[in-house]
């Protein structure tokens, strides 16, 4: 008993011992924090439908993910029309607006400064404001030109980006497609090398045919040309 009360009274085992428990603690606040982290995305998950700002419920977001797709396929007939400029389609472009102008309002009542935190919020609130300038301010002869109405139909366009943040397996899809042409380029770059390897070591052993020789040919040209002439000549 004695001999066990000089070994725990030895300093350099208690420092031993309080470095041995503060790594343990400090791996366990390592390990409870992804831990928090994960209970705290499922209580969010769980939260009711209702209790949930009409932002940011499943059916608002859905809706405007058709919206969007509507008008990218009314974008599309307007572009192949005969008159671009017709009633209807300056109807549908002011109605699709202000669904939009509608949904910014939303959102940035619900999330208030919030809402500036994200790129993609960001980027959807310049669409539209800019979409503002061009349906209510802008004259109707600055955007009959050509161009700059097929840069407004292309900024238009530009919205589909917008269903990735709505359709979260579109956004898997996305991030796969990305992923899949890092891959591609790797394997382009090793075929590549092979087939760059494998001609090197084919022409060593083969070697070149003369018939096809570059200098050989060079040096048969003008014989070929003179005989073409003189054969030309004498047939004159």
């Amino acid at each position: 008993m004695a001999q066990a009360a000089v070994t725990f009274a030895d300093p350099n085992l208690s420092r031993r011992h309080n470095a041995l428990a503060t790594q343990l603690h400090s791996s366990t606040g390592a390990l409870e924090t992804p831990k928090k982290q994960i209970l705290a995305t499922q209580k969010k998950d769980t939260v009711p439908e209702n209790k949930l700002p009409i932002c940011e419920r499943p059916w608002f977001n859905a809706m405007m993910g058709v919206i969007i797709a509507l008008n990218a396929i009314e974008i599309g007939i307007q572009t192949d029309a005969e008159d671009p400029h017709h009633l209807v389609f300056e109807t549908l472009n002011i109605f699709f607006v202000l669904i939009y102008i509608a949904e910014l309002t939303v959102r940035i009542y619900y999330n208030r400064a919030e809402y500036f935190s994200s790129a993609f919020n960001i980027f959807d609130c310049v669409l539209v404001i800019k979409t503002i300038i061009e349906t209510f301010i802008l004259s109707d002869s600055a955007l009959k030109s050509l161009l700059s109405l097929r840069l407004v139909r292309m900024i238009r366009l530009i919205r589909m980006v917008r269903l990735l943040r709505f359709f979260r397996e579109l956004w898997l899809v996305f991030t796969g497609v990305i992923a899949m042409l890092k891959t591609l380029a790797w394997v382009a770059l090793l075929l590549f090398s092979l087939t760059w390897v494998c001609a090197i070591i084919l022409r060593m052993v083969l070697g070149q045919s003369n018939a096809w020789s570059f200098t050989n040919r060079l040096t048969a040209e003008p014989y070929e040309y003179f005989d073409t002439y003189e054969t030309t000549g004498w047939s004159a």
